[in-house]
C-alpha cells in the first residue's frame, strides 16, 4: 500500500493534472479552439502524465490514478464538462479507454520501464501525429507512414531493437492503429506494444 508520503503527492499531482485540463477548457471556450486540435493536446498531455506515474510512483497508485481518470473521462463524457476533449464530431471512447490502455500495458510489461515507456510514447506521440496528419491532409496513406516512422524512431531508441526489428514491430502497430474505431486504439496500441515487445525482448 502506498505510504502518506506517496498518496500526499498522488493527491498533488492528481490535482494539478485535472487543473491543467480545467485550463484547457476554459482557454477552448474563450478562444474556441478546434476540438479535434484540443482533443490531440489532451491526449499527449494525459498519457505523458500517464508516464510520470508510472515511473515514479508505485504500481497500485499508478492502477488507482489511472483507473480514476478513466472514470472522470466517462463522467466528463456523459456530462460534458471537458468539452475540448469530447466535442468532437465522431462518435468515440478513446478519452476513457486510453487510462485503461495504459494500465494494461503496464500490467502486460510485468511493470518493466523497458517495455511500457515504448508503449506509452508510442500512444502519446505516434498516435496523435497520424490523427494530425489525417486531419490536415485527408491522407490516411500519409498518417500510416508518419505513424509508422515515428514509432521505428521511439522503438530503435528506447529499446535494444535492430532498426529491421524496430521497422517490423511499428508496422504491426500501425496496422493494429489502422483496424481500431472509435477510439479503441488509444486501447489497443498500448497492449499491442506491450506484448510484441514482451515477446521479442
Amino acid at each position: 500500500m502506498p505510504d502518506a508520503n506517496e498518496i500526499i503527492r498522488m493527491l498533488i499531482s492528481s490535482t494539478g493534472f485535472i487543473a491543467l485540463f480545467a485550463f484547457f477548457e476554459v482557454l477552448s471556450r474563450k478562444n474556441k479552439l478546434n476540438p479535434e486540435e484540443m482533443r490531440r493536446v489532451a491526449h499527449v498531455t494525459g498519457t505523458f502524465f500517464g508516464l510520470y506515474v508510472a515511473v515514479y510512483f508505485s504500481k497500485i497508485s499508478f492502477i488507482v490514478i489511472a483507473s480514476a481518470f478513466s472514470l472522470l473521462m466517462a463522467v466528463s463524457h456523459r456530462k460534458h464538462i471537458f468539452n475540448h476533449i469530447h466535442g468532437v464530431s465522431r462518435k468515440t471512447y478513446g478519452e476513457e479507454l486510453l487510462p485503461l490502455g495504459l494500465i494494461a500495458s503496464y500490467l502486460i510489461a510485468g511493470s518493466h520501464p523497458g517495455i511500457f515507456i515504448p508503449a506509452f510514447l508510442i500512444t502519446g506521440i505516434s498516435d496523435p501525429i497520424n490523427g494530425f496528419v489525417i486531419h490536415k491532409t485527408k491522407n490516411m496513406t500519409l498518417g500510416f507512414i508518419c505513424f509508422w516512422t515515428s514509432a521505428i524512431i521511439i522503438l530503435f531508441f528506447s529499446t535494444p531493437l535492430t532498426i529491421f526489428t524496430a521497422c517490423g514491430v511499428a508496422f504491426l502497430i500501425g496496422i493494429v492503429e489502422r483496424v481500431s474505431s472509435y477510439g479503441t486504439d488509444n486501447f489497443f496500441i498500448p497492449i499491442s506494444v506491450a506484448l510484441l515487445l514482451s515477446n521479442i525482448l
